[in-house]
């Protein structure tokens, strides 16, 4: 080691001082045949540390003869100029090998580095990749054929330094040829089988590297990743927060075959820079498009948006809010008719109600506008169509030619059956008109019933208005009961399909529709101008019906045009401050 070498092929001239160079400090690795030692030293020259390797030939191996071929080796080295590169100083012919002199970092190995944080990750991979663009930038391109944990140092201020590049062999007529001297588990094939290295051989050695921090491995412990087709398989063993698009990197930085992986340092650099380095959630939101049709102004709708996460081990998080609107942009203050429940959420599943507010809304308008679930997913953002139809501002009016209609109906069949009961006397009318009044009653269940899909109520009204003038009554009087049960059946039919259909929203089948105010009122005006119809021949019984009947149909009209008239009032006051289309 006393016999320094400035890069010449001819070497450094003998040292004219008596003092040695180089003095050895202590020794700090050795590979395990002992060909390979790595010693910390001070350079007496400039008085600061260096790193000194010596490489041991094998006995009776000439492919290591040339030695000014490896000093050419050594001056390439000596040119580099980069910061996560220590300077190559010199090139030391020894006995049996030769020496290499380095600048020193006080940095350790990637080896002994414990769990980082995955920015941190981030960063010294970045890099490292920079670093290795530096040397395939170069021309002719330098390969460094010994990419290993232990040869890649970490400082305090976590910089990267790439050291002790790998030689190949040199024979003694200066042949150069590969070099199997890196590590097992990092190497790529084309190394180990001795054929020709190109920019994608030392990516494989880099990305084992990197997967050894990620993971915690030891170097020697590498191969447990190796898979059935020889390539690593990392899904399962990596961080859960690494993203899949980190993990499909990382494979195809260590493929087996190298043509499979990136073609070079530039390349595996693009594509990591456009790779999410942390797992990211990916929300599923159904559906895309809400179209909600109000039955009733001011009515509040609401519908459901069911989100779910598909990506284990991750957490979504979400925010809704609508998009901006040209016609909301002319409003100092936008009016919210659009609410969110929940408005956001940390949630792997959920379901967001949506609610809308069309008291707010013109009448008989189509509103369109685009919802924004704000996501920590790869996607950011989630636009859902939402498509509202507002109905009349009156969708219940008073039909008055049907109302009409339906009431002289009644009040002709009243008309008629007061005729027929014309010539009776006084105290016989009253009994008859009360017969006339049991059919009628049995005729409109049926009929009112039957028009409401009620056809169990229409069926059996029918026996009954056969049977029950057998029980009750001698057959001179069953013929009126028979008509009142007719009269009854037409003239309410008329009223319940105009209760059902005329008044603007229809009434649904069953017994809820039968019972509406709507049916309570066709009822009561059929039935009060029937018994109009019958005022002369009623008697005191026919007083009580008519006012029974008109003084509810008349308060149940004055509510509907009074609450129409109200609607109407407060519409017309706030329609200037409505939220236009």
């Amino acid at each position: 080691m006393n016999k320094p070498a400035d890069g010449s092929r001819s070497g450094d001239r003998t040292q004219r001082s008596q003092q040695p160079r180089y003095q050895k400090v202590r020794e700090l690795r050795h590979s395990p045949q002992g060909d390979r030692i790595t010693y910390l030293a001070k350079d007496n020259a400039t008085q600061r540390p260096v790193v000194i390797k010596q490489l041991t030939f094998s006995q009776g191996n000439d492919e290591w003869a040339g030695i000014d071929a490896y000093a050419d080796e050594c001056r390439a080295l000596r040119s580099l100029n980069h910061p996560n590169i220590p300077r190559y100083l010199n090139f030391l012919p020894a006995k049996g090998g030769f020496c290499t002199v380095r600048e020193y970092k006080k940095a350790k190995s990637l080896a002994e580095c414990e769990k980082i944080a995955l920015e941190q990750w981030q960063t010294l991979t970045q890099s490292l990749l920079e670093t290795l663009f530096y040397l395939q930038d170069r021309t002719p391109s330098i390969v460094h054929r010994n990419i290993k944990p232990e040869n890649i140092l970490i400082d305090d201020q976590f910089n990267a330094y790439l050291v002790d590049f790998g030689f190949p062999y040199i024979d003694s007529r200066g042949k150069t040829k590969p070099s199997t001297a890196g590590m097992p588990g990092f190497m790529p094939r084309e190394q180990l089988q001795n054929k020709e290295l190109t920019d994608a051989s030392d990516l494989y050695g880099l990305g084992a590297s990197l997967i050894c921090l990620l993971t915690q491995t030891p170097s020697a412990e590498i191969s447990k990743f190796v898979g059935a087709a020889s390539d690593l398989e990392l899904t399962s063993v990596l961080p859960s927060e690494a993203s899949f698009e980190l993990v499909d990197w990382l494979e195809k930085m260590t493929q087996v075959s190298p043509f499979r992986r990136y073609k070079s340092a530039t390349a595996a650099l693009e594509a990591f820079q456009q790779t999410e380095m942390t797992r990211s959630p990916e929300a599923i939101v159904k559906p895309d498009t809400l179209e909600l049709q109000a039955a009733e102004y001011g009515e509040i709708l609401s519908t459901a948006v069911t989100i779910r996460n598909t990506v284990p081990d991750t957490v979504l998080q979400g925010r809704w809010e609508v998009a901006p609107h040209a016609s909301d942009a002319k409003r100092s203050h936008p009016i919210k008719w659009i609410a969110f429940d929940p408005p956001q959420f940390e949630s792997n599943e959920i379901e967001c109600q949506i609610k809308i507010d069309t008291r707010k809304l013109l009448p008989e308008q189509l509103y369109e506008r685009e919802l924004i679930l704000r996501a920590n997913d790869a996607q950011d953002s989630h636009a859902i169509a939402l498509r509202v139809n507002t109905p009349p501002l009156l969708n219940e009016k008073l039909p008055l030619i049907p109302l009409l209609g339906t009431a002289g109906i009644a009040l002709l069949a009243g008309l008629f059956c007061s005729f027929l009961l014309g010539n009776v006397e006084e105290g016989v009318a009253a009994f008859l008109y009360f017969v006339l009044m049991v059919g009628v009653a049995i005729g409109a269940v049926g009929g009112m019933g039957g028009i409401f899909g009620l056809w169990s109520v229409l069926g059996g009204s029918f026996p009954a208005s056969l049977l029950l003038p057998r029980l009750l009554l001698g057959r001179s009087l069953r013929w009126l009961l028979y008509l009142g049960f007719l009269l009854g059946l037409v003239v309410f039919s008329v009223a319940g399909y105009v209760a059902r259909f005329q008044f603007g929203k229809e009434l649904p089948q069953g017994l809820s529709g039968l019972l509406s105010p709507n049916s309570l009122l066709m009822a009561l005006i059929a039935t009060f101008s029937l018994s109009l119809g019958l005022l002369l021949n009623g008697g005191i019984f026919n007083v009580g019906v008519l006012l029974g009947t008109g003084i509810p149909m008349g308060l149940l009209l004055a509510m509907k045009i009074s609450k129409q008239a109200q609607k109407m009032a407060t519409y017309q006051k706030s329609k200037a401050y409505l939220v236009q289309p």
